[in-house]
């Protein structure tokens, strides 16, 4: 819902509790949770703090969060070759997992990239990948903005 700074709060609190419990899997969501919410701050050395530190968990349902978070930071900092790195191996984290929401969100986001790097074809495919997973999982939020995606990055 872009309520980031929101997110990075409630984030932080349900940080402190995991630490407590020194639970890693919780530790683990809830740092790939505020590293998502500071790359929508835009608060690049925070998110990959949370990022790593999420990584530094070793649990792979939240790998592909966090490494998408690290994409962000490198894309953000124009490292586009790493930004990408970063990206697939998010994308296969997301596919071992068998988790489609997260799959063609990272989609969507390598097409960002990709469209920045001036890889229109490529970032066409990767938006065309996104758009079909939101539609079989009857998304029309997530499909709505793909579709915006694709309107601003036409000629």
């Amino acid at each position: 819902a872009n309520r980031h700074p929101a997110a990075y709060h409630e984030a932080l609190a349900g940080l402190a509790a995991a630490e407590r419990m020194r639970n890693a899997y919780l530790i683990a969501g809830l740092a790939a949770g505020a590293a998502e919410a500071c790359c929508g701050l835009g608060e690049w050395a925070q998110a990959e703090h949370y990022a790593t530190y999420a990584l530094s968990q070793e649990e792979p349902f939240f790998r592909p969060s966090a490494c998408t978070a690290l994409g962000l930071v490198r894309h953000a900092a124009g490292r586009t070759d790493e930004a990408l790195s970063y990206l697939g191996e998010a994308l296969d984290g997301a596919r071992q997992i068998a988790d489609r929401y997260t799959e063609a969100y990272v989609q969507r986001v390598i097409a960002v990239v990709l469209y920045s790097a001036g890889r229109d074809e490529a970032a066409g495919s990767a938006l065309d990948a996104a758009l079909h997973i939101f539609t079989e999982l009857g998304l029309a939020f997530e499909v709505n903005r793909t579709h915006d995606l694709i309107r601003r990055n036409q000629p």
